[in-house]
């Protein structure tokens, strides 16, 4: 016997709700975002992490991963800050903005964009750099620039000992301090040359987020107890300098690099041993005071980025009781760091360089030339020990003579 179905209308209700809720419940759930390398994360970049990957200033990669130690290029930086500025990209249509910046490239809009707004500028006219890691020192002037931070504001609550008075980051690093905007203000030293990766740069713009003068939806003075910024004086660091003798004796009294090129070009192969470029003869040529040289940074500039590539080299600086081997970044950046070298008034010592290939590695097709350099963005930091007069330190200016080492010529078939 066949007996019609009866429901119960409002309970039929109910269950279709219920059902609704758990079933999108279990959808949110499966959709929720997981890095596959949240393990590696620093435990204080975690919460930043989160944050901006919910913004959407800075996602994942497609195969699941944040990575968070991987090394912040110029294009990158550029799209983060137009993200958390909620500015569109737009292309302003010059066939020649750049020659390593093509039309349809994924950064073409965002180098536009930035370039157009004077937040950052090219190596050259002709050279952007996209996939260049940025430095530290390169990170503070673009924040700078883009929340257009008061260059010449700055407590004298922080001082950094790799922070010279008057070099062209100098102003940057302590608008980022004064704005809240570097981990560790309390520490002696900034690292202006230290490449700056996904983990720090997703902790700069969690920080960012958080402050609603910097985001623009308040007017109200982040800095708590602190003096508004506007108020605050530079601090001349060290307390000694006089920013007004700038005149000839200044210009005399440095820590003098001077380049000795090699002769003809240096060819090399994936076969090649280390090969001389040429050697930097450096001088402190102070007339009574002792000097420390701290860090140097060289480069490799191949011509066509098809060549290489360039981090799979590695280079030898050798002199004077100190012998280092660094390899190449992507950006072609060779960093010595923490060189602690004592010089005594008016001593010189010589360093030679040499450049191989990394055995084993693997090389594209395409050979051509190079430049191998003293690079203008480098941390060259040197420090005066007063032996007379007034006693303590001050940074010593840097003066470098021609910055070529060499001329390099790749031939991977060889």
């Amino acid at each position: 016997m066949f007996y019609p179905l009866r429901f119960n209308v409002p309970l039929l209700r109910r269950f279709i709700l219920v059902s609704s809720l758990i079933f999108s419940f279990s959808i949110t759930i499966s959709v929720e975002a997981r890095f596959v390398d949240e393990s590696d994360f620093p435990s204080w970049a975690e919460d930043a992490i989160e944050m901006v990957n919910e913004a959407r200033i800075m996602t994942g990669y497609g195969d699941g991963r944040f990575a968070p130690d991987e090394l912040l290029n110029r294009a990158q930086a550029i799209t983060l800050l137009l993200r958390i500025k909620e500015i569109e990209e737009e292309d302003d249509g010059e066939d020649d903005l750049f020659e390593d910046v093509p039309s349809g490239s994924w950064f073409r809009k965002a180098v536009s964009s930035g370039v157009k707004r004077g937040w950052i500028k090219g190596r050259s006219n002709k050279v952007f750099a996209p996939e260049a890691s940025l430095t530290r020192a390169e990170w503070a002037a673009m924040i700078s620039r883009v929340y257009e931070f008061d260059e010449a504001a700055a407590s004298d609550e922080y001082e950094y000992y790799d922070v010279p008075a008057q070099v062209w980051f100098t102003s940057y690093v302590y608008a980022m301090t004064e704005n809240d905007l570097v981990r560790f203000p309390k520490s002696s030293y900034y690292r202006p040359e230290k490449l700056v990766t996904r983990a720090e740069a997703a902790w700069t713009m969690a920080q960012i987020m958080s402050k609603s003068r910097l985001m623009g939806t308040g007017t109200e003075n982040d800095f708590g107890s602190k003096r508004g910024v506007d108020h605050h004086r530079i601090a001349v660091k060290p307390k000694d300098f006089n920013p007004n003798l700038q005149g000839y004796e200044i210009e005399k009294e440095e820590l003098r690099i001077d380049v000795v090129v090699a002769e003809g070009e240096t060819i090399l192969s994936p076969s090649s041993d280390f090969t001389y470029l040429g050697s930097l003869e450096v001088k402190n040529a102070f007339k009574d005071d002792d000097a420390q040289f701290d860090s140097l940074q060289l480069k490799l500039r191949f011509d066509d980025n098809r060549v290489g590539p360039i981090d799979e080299f590695e280079v030898q600086l050798v002199g004077d009781g100190y012998d280092e081997i660094v390899s190449l970044n992507r950006s072609g950046e060779a960093l010595y760091v923490g060189m602690n070298l004592s010089f005594e008034p008016q001593e010189i010592m010589n360093f030679e360089v040499f450049l191989r290939p990394v055995e084993g590695a693997q090389f594209y097709q395409d050979a051509g030339s190079g430049i191998f350099y003293v690079y203008d963005g480098g941390a060259l930091v040197s420090r005066v020990f007063k032996s007379s007069g007034n006693a303590g330190t001050r940074y010593a200016p840097v003066g470098i003579k021609e910055r070529n080492l060499a001329t390099i010529f790749f031939d991977p078939t060889k």
